[in-house]
Formats: C-alpha cells, sequence, structure tokens
C-alpha cells in the first residue's frame, strides 16, 4: 500500500516527525516502564511530571544497535549482521531473547534461530517494539517498512509475531503521510495476511471499541478472546495498544493512561502508542501542545552513541534517509535535505556471496544419529561463478555432500548434506560446520539431543483392599471414601483411575538419584530440544511416577542457574542433592521454576526428575544457565555441555 497523494515531504517536516516519533517512543515507553509485567488494571491520573522519566529500555536499545550496523554495515544489510550485533552487545537475555542467542551461538542462523526451542516465547512484544526504524526510512511507505522489518523480526520470533512487528512499522510508516487512525490500522493490515490471527485481533479490537464507551471493557474482551498467561504475549497486547489509541481519539496522554492502565507490557505498548502519535503529530507539536521536552534517554549498555540527546537521534536517523530512499527505491521522496545530509552515504558493501541454512526437521543431532541440512549459496554478483565448497567439521561428525558447483549471475545453489553423528554414547551441543566458497566463510550448526533414561511407571491406588473371602466377600466394602464425596465416586475411581504422587516412590530411589542403581532404564528418551517428551516413551496411560535421569560434563567450574519448566509435581535432584521441588500441577512456563545461582565444579554431573504425571500428559523442560561475558548477565541459556548416553 502506498499512500495516495504524498510525492514529497520537505527535510524539516520529516525530521520534525522522525524527532516526534523517537520522543514519544522513549517518553511513553518510561511512563510505561515501571508497570511492566503486572497483569492487572490501574487507575492512575495524568501527571505532567510523567513526561519527565527517563528510564532504560530494550525496545529503544536495540534500535539505536540497528542504527550503529546501517551505519557500519549499509543498507544491504542481513539478518545475520543483526544477529552478531545483538549477541556481540547485549548483556540481558529474557524470554526469546535467551533462545536466540543459544541458538546463534549453536550457529544456527535466523530464521530457525527464532522458533526452534522457542515454544513459550516466540509471539511475544520483543519484535514489534524494534518497529520504528525501520519505519522512519520507510516514511510514507507501509509496504517497505513492512517488508525489511522482518530481518530483524524473525531472529527471535515467528511467524505470527513477525507479522506483528511488519503491522507496525506499516502503520508508522503510513503515519509520516496520514493522521486518521482508521486509515493508519489500515495500511498496517496490508503488510500481513488477511488470514493471520493477527488481523483476526485487529478487527475485533476495532470492533469492540465501536462497541464499547469504555476502554476496560474493550480490555476484558480482547483478555477473553487473545489473553495469554505471559505479560509479553504479542496478541494482548498488541490489542491494548490499538485500544489506546482508538479509545483515546488520538491524544497521547490519553493512549498513554490507557496503555498504562491496561497493565500487561506496559512499556511496549506504551511506547508504540508514543511513537504512532509522535510521528503523526511530530516533536513541534508534541512540545507544544502538550509540554514534552528532550528528556535524554539512558541505556542498560554503552550504545555507542555520540550523545544522549534524543533530538540528537532522531537527526542521526534522519540523516540516511536519502540513502534509504535511493536504495530501496521508497515512495516518499524528501526534499530540501541541508548538504550535509545531502552528501551523506552509508557504507556500501562489496560482497560476492551469502549464505543461508536450510534444515530438514530441527536442527538437533542425537549422540550416533544422523541429520540432514541444505547449504543454499546465494551469488551476489553480476556473473556466473563456479567453486568447490570445502566443508570443516568437528572430529565427531562425518559429511556427505557433493562439493562442484556453478551459480547463475544473481541465483543460487543449494547443497544438500548428510550429517551423522560419530560417537553413540556421547553428544556435545553445539555441533558446527565451516563452509567455504571461493574465499568466503560460514559457520553452521546443530543443537545436541539430551538423551535421558527413564524408569517407571510407579502408580498407586486410591484405596489399599485385603484378600477376602472369594465365594462371598465384598472388596468394595474395604475402598476408603477418604478424599471423596461419597463411597460410589470412591469406587468408580478405584476402577477407573490411578493415583500418582511425589510419596510414590521407586523401590531403588535413592540409588537412582545417586547414580548407584543396578537397574537398566526402562525407556531412552531423545529430548530434541529442552522439552522432555516424557509421555511418548511409554504406552502407559493415566496417572503415575517417572524417574528421568540425564548425565553431562562442563569443561570448567562456573556459576549457574537453572529453570525448569513443569506441568506436574516434582522433585529436582543434581548430583544426589535435592534442589527444588513442587507439590501442585500448573500450567507450564519455561520459568516454573528458577534456581538461585550456585558454583557448578567442572567435571560429570548427574540430574534426576522425579515428576509425578496426574492428568493425561506432562510437560517438562530444563534450562541451564550463565553469563558468558563479563557484565553478561546470569541468565543466558549455557551452550557446549556434554551429554552421555
Amino acid at each position: 500500500m502506498r499512500i495516495e497523494n504524498w510525492n514529497n515531504m520537505d527535510f524539516s517536516t520529516y525530521l520534525d516527525k522522525v524527532y516526534g516519533c523517537w520522543l514519544g517512543k522513549c517518553i511513553c515507553g518510561s511512563i510505561g516502564a515501571p508497570l511492566e509485567g503486572c497483569k492487572q488494571l490501574f487507575d492512575y491520573r495524568f501527571d505532567p511530571a510523567f513526561w519527565k522519566i527517563a528510564r532504560p529500555n530494550d525496545d529503544l536499545e536495540l534500535q539505536i544497535l540497528w542504527l550503529n550496523v546501517l551505519e557500519a554495515v549499509g543498507l544491504d544489510l542481513d539478518s545475520d549482521d543483526l544477529a552478531q550485533a545483538f549477541l556481540d552487545n547485549v548483556p540481558y537475555n529474557p524470554g526469546e531473547y535467551a533462545y536466540f542467542k543459544r541458538n546463534f551461538r549453536r550457529g544456527i542462523h535466523p530464521p530457525v534461530s527464532g522458533t526452534y526451542n522457542n515454544h513459550f516465547y516466540h509471539e511475544g512484544m520483543g519484535c514489534c517494539i524494534r518497529a520504528e526504524i525501520w519505519a522512519c526510512l520507510a516514511a510514507g511507505d507501509p509496504e517497505l517498512a513492512g517488508r525489511i522489518c522482518r530481518l530483524d523480526g524473525r531472529l527471535d520470533h515467528s511467524a505470527e509475531s513477525v507479522y506483528s512487528e511488519s503491522f507496525i512499522a506499516a502503520m508508522e510508516a503510513a503515519a509520516f503521510v496520514e493522521s486518521d487512525l482508521d486509515r493508519l490500522i489500515d495500511a498496517g493490515l496490508t503488510a500481513i495476511p488477511a488470514d493471520s490471527k493477527l488481523a483476526r485481533l485487529v478487527a475485533d479490537t476495532r470492533r469492540f471499541c465501536r462497541e464499547e464507551s469504555d476502554w476496560r471493557i474493550v480490555h476484558e474482551r480482547i483478555l477473553r478472546g487473545y489473553g495469554h498467561p505471559d505479560c509479553t504475549n504479542m496478541f494482548e497486547n498488541i490489542g491494548i495498544t490499538l485500544a489506546a489509541l482508538l479509545m483515546s481519539g488520538g491524544d497521547i496522554e490519553e493512549a498513554t493512561l490507557i496503555a498504562l492502565n491496561s497493565g500487561f507490557d506496559t512499556d511496549c505498548t506504551c511506547g508504540i502508542a508514543g511513537a504512532i502519535l509522535g510521528i503523526v503529530m511530530g516533536a513541534e507539536q508534541l512540545q507544544k501542545t502538550y509540554g514534552m521536552s528532550d528528556t535524554g534517554f539512558v541505556t542498560n549498555f554503552d550504545v555507542h552513541r555520540s550523545s544522549d540527546r534524543i533530538q540528537v537521534l532522531a537527526s542521526d536517523i534522519a540523516r540516511l534517509t536519502l540513502e534509504a530512499e535511493r536504495f530501496w527505491n521508497r515512495a516518499l521522496r524528501i526534499t530540501g535535505a541541508p548538504p550535509e545530509v545531502e552528501a551523506f552515504r552509508l557504507p556500501v558493501r562489496s560482497r560476492e556471496l551469502r549464505f543461508e541454512t536450510e534444515y530438514d526437521g530441527p536442527p538437533a543431532l542425537t549422540a550416533g544419529g544422523k541429520a540432514e541440512c541444505a547449504l543454499l549459496i546465494c551469488n551476489l554478483s553480476g556473473e556466473a561463478i563456479s567453486g568447490r565448497l570445502a566443508l570443516k567439521a568437528m572430529k565427531e561428525l562425518a559429511l556427505e555432500y557433493r562439493p562442484e558447483c556453478t551459480i547463475p549471475a544473481g541465483g543460487s545453489a543449494r547443497i544438500p548434506i548428510r550429517v551423522r553423528h560419530l560417537h553413540p554414547d556421547r553428544i556435545t551441543d553445539a555441533l558446527t560446520v565451516e563452509a567455504e566458497f571461493r574465499g568466503t566463510r560460514y559457520v553452521f550448526g546443530f543443537a545436541a539431543a539430551t538423551p535421558w533414561r527413564a524408569y517407571g511407571p510407579y502408580w498407586g491406588n486410591f484405596s489399599t483392599v485385603p484378600q477376602v473371602d472369594l465365594e462371598g466377600g465384598r472388596y468394595q466394602d474395604f475402598v476408603s471414601t477418604h478424599g471423596f464425596p461419597n463411597h460410589s465416586t470412591a469406587i468408580r475411581n478405584y476402577h477407573l483411575n490411578m493415583r500418582a504422587g511425589l510419596d510414590i516412590a521407586a523401590p531403588d530411589e535413592a540409588a537412582l538419584v545417586a547414580g548407584t542403581t543396578d537397574s537398566p532404564p526402562h525407556a531412552l528418551i531423545q529430548a530434541l530440544d529442552d522439552l522432555i517428551p516424557v509421555d511418548g516413551a511409554f504406552g502407559f496411560q493415566g496417572p503415575a511416577v517417572f524417574y528421568l535421569v540425564s548425565e553431562f560434563a562442563t569443561k570448567e567450574a562456573m556459576t549457574i542457574t537453572i529453570s525448569i519448566g513443569r506441568s506436574c509435581p516434582l522433585v529436582f535432584f543434581l548430583d544426589g542433592k535435592e534442589m527444588a521441588r513442587a507439590d501442585f500441577e500448573t500450567c507450564r512456563t519455561p520459568e516454573n521454576i528458577n534456581l538461585n545461582a550456585f558454583d557448578l565444579p567442572a567435571g560429570r554431573h548427574r540430574a534426576v526428575f522425579k515428576i509425578a504425571r496426574q492428568g493425561e500428559q506432562v510437560k517438562l523442560s530444563i534450562n541451564y544457565k550463565t553469563g558468558f561475558r563479563p557484565g553478561e548477565r546470569i541468565d543466558a541459556h549455557i551452550v557446549g555441555l556434554e551429554f552421555f548416553n
């Protein structure tokens, strides 16, 4: 979609809107930051002092990082450029960021880095909060904005969340030349599939806002249809953002209050609403009408800019506009740019090749197992090229592929690769392969599946009855009604169900925990990611207790923490010591249990779960975390553990 009747814009107007975008993003996002994650309604009244709040926010920091990449690489950047900058600079690892970083450290590139193992957070808000920089470069061209931002979104998210960044970027790009909120939403919709869940959310939220006069009722209806236990889930928060815009009538003060009082991911909802309305109004009107001022921006890490003034940041982004106009043939032309902007040039990267990896299934190998992938080599030059592909793998891998390759000008070659792991008894996480073709190198890789030795099932009855006289005795008379409302209910539960609790133990539980048992496992589970597929290991149905044993080694001592996701009661042991216990069922998240940081010595370790499946199925996961470099928080997923079958 291209906005009609807008072909040209004076640079001063464009810059004012870019500045308004970042004033709204920084200040409104800072207002929402203190309540980030609060899943409840509030009743704040606006205070002019709110406009003075300045807090660090990843919503801003990552986009400043993208600006650095653009200045270093140019507009011919790709997802790997952004991914490397993310990995090298960002010291925190919440949610989807941690899954992306772990995958990229393993050699798993975008888009798979955003989807593999990222079951819970793949539809988070961490994607659409990074839309503004792309919108500023694609001003007036929603289609372009929705397209280029996908290079960013696919680092750490899957389809619907990537759509959300396209949706917001397209809205914001349109806001440079259109002020009507409904037309802005229409522009956003052109950037996403009409049959997507996000498109349905947008349609429903618009309808709710037409039908209700109270934003609180709209909020209730959004959660009824799209609510999620994660406070950062994209669907509920995009709904809140749209409701804030529509129910406020475009008043940035009112929109910020609605988003703030709605709770959930408030820094994101406030920040996006503020950015959209900031573009529409421009910085001059924000300052004149609302009393906003340049608070400066605050960051959690050094973003390597010359100034912390929002106006300087806006100017640094705006000076890229003519380069973006030329490179992407943007619809909107900027006129009257000052000489320094006219003269500004981004680097032009000269490269012959670009690589991508395609996996046939999950990017994971089992000990002694096989996998298949394909290396896609893209010829960026203007002529056909030929050469010999060389792959150098870790010593525990064997590769089969055809090395000779010819690629037409502007075309690509797809090289199938068969990968075989050579050690059936052990496997090291992050199994990498270095590719070299015509002097260009590229590293790709696989995760290691975690072997779990499984024991079980162990279960009990709701009653224990004596041996009765077969000629006239009734065992039913001995079934206890304890815990049941009546004897009939107790009998039918005795017949139709089983009991599983942490009080039920294997005969050799102590030996299983200590690692001294002589009993062979009853099943071997290969967990292709953090989720442990317990239910598929046994044909036994219903409640039962199982034990799961994993042995792994670390090359050096480290300070770690452990996150456990669970739907069932469990006890977790590490090296014979009970580390965690939970006695009730719940909805599994990746972090139902977070252990305090502790020192783990180098060497071999034994992790044991005792779980009580009390329903039809169980969801269970484990994740070891540490900090990889000075200053990085101890919440980065560990890469490089060696696991033993």
